[in-house]
C-alpha cells in the first residue's frame, strides 16, 4: 500500500462584504488575479449583495482539486460583519460540505485589520517617501 505524500493543495477565498455596484469588487478582483497569477487557487466570495456566496466559491476551489480552504476577510474594521457573521457563515460551510460528505480543512484568518503587519504595510504605502 503506498501512501500518498502529496502536500495539501490550499485554496484561498478573499471573502468582501459585496455591492450592487459593479464596479465596487474591481479591487477584490484584482488582488484575487494577483494571487492566480502566482498560482495560488483563489476566488472571491461576498457575504450579501453580489455573487459568488462563500459556499459557491468553496464549491469552485473544491472542483479546481483545492484540499484545503483559507478564508481571508478583507475588511478595514472589527465590525459586526468580522466579528459574529463571517464566524457563522463558515460554520454554515462547515454544516453545506458535511451534508456532502466532503471533509476539507477550513482555515479563517483574521481580518485585515486585524493583522498587524497590513497596518505597517498600509502606513508605509501612505507614507509620502522621505517625509
Amino acid at each position: 500500500m503506498t501512501l500518498s505524500t502529496a502536500l495539501p493543495r490550499r485554496g484561498r477565498i478573499l471573502l468582501g462584504h459585496g455591492s450592487r455596484d459593479p464596479h465596487w469588487r474591481a479591487g477584490l478582483d484584482a488582488v484575487a488575479h494577483t494571487l492566480r497569477q502566482a498560482d495560488t487557487p483563489c476566488c472571491c466570495a461576498f457575504i450579501e449583495l453580489c455573487p459568488p456566496t462563500l459556499h459557491e466559491a468553496a464549491d469552485a476551489l473544491l472542483a479546481q482539486g483545492c484540499t484545503e480552504l483559507c478564508i481571508t476577510p478583507m475588511f478595514l474594521g472589527l465590525g459586526r460583519h468580522a466579528r459574529h457573521d463571517i464566524p457563522e457563515l463558515v460554520e454554515q460551510l462547515h454544516q453545506h460540505l458535511r451534508q456532502r460528505q466532503i471533509e476539507v480543512p477550513i482555515h479563517l484568518e483574521a481580518a485585515l485589520c486585524d493583522r498587524p503587519d497590513f497596518a505597517q504595510a498600509m502606513a508605509a504605502f501612505i507614507q509620502p517617501k522621505g517625509g
